[in-house]
């Protein structure tokens, strides 16, 4: 059965969901098809109901924003409701969300949120999966160090896929100990506020 895999981040080739898309393509031996939501939303709007018609598998993968999904995701969801909620498909929903945070429950929210919207069209729902520091996608390649929990999580995935087998949300946590990420990520944040001209002292200020 052919794949649609649609990104919901802003960002392009060098974002983590294209990453994780890119990865699970792989698994999938190539098979699938993958649109930028924010970059060709009328292409990947006719692509996916397109897939509906044709009973395809559809992936979304985006990062959490503020414990919920991308506004132009969102946005791209609501508007295609209708049409989708009117369409009888036999589609399987996958979900693939990573956030910057350590803990991949921070993930469960967002997720929700699609199941919800797949309940209001109708559709299917496959599997989740929850991924912690998404952001160390840069870290290593993936199924080497702290990615190779990820790894096994996207063949199990791709194999769900495959099968479009349903199931429970994957959960998954760097292969890292969280007080090293907590320090190299106040390294990042404190280098990036240097070079937009703030201080340590300024920072702590704008977060009280």
């Amino acid at each position: 059965m052919s794949t649609i895999m649609l990104c919901g981040s802003p960002h392009n080739d060098g974002g983590n969901s294209t990453y994780f898309l890119n990865a699970l393509k792989e698994k999938l031996n190539g098979k699938g098809e993958i649109y930028n939501i924010m970059n060709s939303s009328e292409i990947s709007e006719a692509a996916f109901l397109q897939a509906l018609i044709n009973g395809e598998n559809i992936v979304f993968s985006f990062p959490l924003y503020a414990d919920s999904l991308p506004a132009y995701f969102l946005a791209f969801l609501k508007k295609i409701k209708t049409t989708a909620e009117n369409v009888v498909s036999q589609s399987r929903v996958y979900v693939i969300v990573n956030n910057g945070f350590y803990d991949d429950v921070q993930n469960n929210i967002a997720i929700k949120i699609i199941w919800k919207w797949c309940d209001k069209c109708g559709l299917l729902k496959g599997r989740a999966l929850a991924v912690g520091a998404g952001g160390m996608v840069h870290a290593a390649p993936l199924g080497k160090g702290p990615l190779a929990k990820v790894d096994l999580a996207l063949k199990q995935l791709a194999e769900d896929i495959e099968n479009s087998r349903s199931g429970d949300t994957i959960f998954v946590k760097p292969s890292f100990p969280r007080f090293l990420y907590t320090f190299m990520g106040n390294i990042s944040f404190t280098a990036e506020g240097k070079k937009n001209g703030l201080s340590k002292a300024d920072i702590k200020t704008l977060l009280k």
